[in-house]
């Protein structure tokens, strides 16, 4: 089972949204340990229904929350690869959804915007810039799609990635080689860190679990002082 991080350290733009006790507990992250590279790896978005086993540890929203950025029409994007377990906004398959996320975060950023419209153009174009209709474009099913700037690699372990609402038309690996474009009107994507690097001695302590069993509720700050390391200096990015 997984490793739940308990006091985790806050990004500044994580203590912003002030998020209650109850949206703390349903909206965490889930990153995967890397030992050779010395560093968590983002997965998904944490499903309570899911077994991880403790090569994987359970983060707060806050603490991978990088800020709400503003994307501007003509914004060039695409897909991330390998981000295809994003479930649908009804939560027919999580009891949670990415959408739900973003949804959360406009409301606590007074973001007018609405979430569950398409913030792309319904075009897709390819490596050679010929633009085609996307198939099944619309509103009638919206995602929090995870995507980069177009000239940024596409694996969802490097550097940050974005959350944007958009439509499943958009939201197919096999559109992986095209790109898309935000609509005139701009939009609000957030922006979220896709790995974290680690403290020598954490990341130890992480390996060490890996073969123990059941869910291990790590607290980080009593870690942090009984080893004599700085709360704010266990990760980085």
């Amino acid at each position: 089972m997984a490793i739940i991080l308990k006091k985790a350290p806050k990004t500044e733009e994580g203590r912003k949204l002030q998020l209650t006790k109850e949206q703390e507990a349903i909206y965490r992250l889930v990153y995967r340990v890397n030992e050779e590279k010395q560093r968590l790896e983002f997965h998904e978005l944490w499903n309570p229904e899911e077994k991880y086993d403790n090569r994987f540890v359970v983060m707060p929203l806050t603490s991978t929350y990088v800020k709400l950025e503003r994307l501007c029409g003509g914004t060039e994007m695409k897909n991330i690869i390998g981000s295809s377990k994003d479930p649908l906004p009804n939560g027919s398959i999580h009891p949670t959804s990415w959408i739900d996320l973003i949804k959360i975060v406009y409301e606590k950023e007074e973001i007018k915007e609405k979430p569950l419209t398409c913030c792309l153009t319904k075009y897709k174009y390819s490596p050679d810039n010929i633009a085609s209709s996307v198939s099944h474009h619309g509103n009638k099913c919206i995602v929090g799609g995870h995507m980069v700037k177009r000239g940024k690699g596409q694996r969802v372990i490097r550097g940050y990635f974005y959350l944007l609402h958009i439509c499943q038309g958009h939201n197919i690996n096999g559109l992986c080689r095209y790109y898309f474009k935000v609509k005139p009107a701009g939009t609000n994507a957030l922006k979220m860190a896709n790995y974290k690097q680690l403290n020598s001695e954490f990341l130890a302590t992480l390996v060490n679990f890996a073969d123990k069993d059941g869910d291990i509720d790590f607290d980080l700050e009593t870690f942090c002082t009984e080893n004599n390391i700085q709360l704010d200096s266990v990760f980085s990015e």
